[in-house]
C-alpha cells in the first residue's frame, strides 16, 4: 500500500476483484495501520462498477504463519 505502488493499486477501483485481503500488522489503530485502512477504504468508495462492490478484509500479518 505504499505510495510507489499507487500505479497499480489506483487500478482496483476500475477493476472485477470483488475481495481484497490485506494485511496491517500489529495494532489496527496505529497510525501506519490507519493509512493503510484509510487508503483500502477508498478504493471501495471509488469503486466503478457499484454491481460489483469490492469487499475488504484485513488480517495481522504478525499471526498469520504462511512460512512454516
Amino acid at each position: 500500500m505504499a505510495d510507489n505502488d499507487d500505479h497499480i493499486l489506483n487500478l482496483i477501483p476500475k477493476g472485477k476483484v470483488s475481495k481484497l485481503f490485506i494485511s496491517i500488522y500489529g495494532d489496527p489503530d496505529s497510525n501506519d495501520n490507519k493509512k493503510i485502512i484509510k487508503k483500502a477504504n477508498s478504493f471501495k468508495e471509488n469503486r466503478k462498477n457499484k454491481k460489483n462492490p469490492l469487499e475488504l478484509f484485513f488480517y495481522d500479518a504478525s499471526k498469520v504463519k504462511i512460512w512454516k
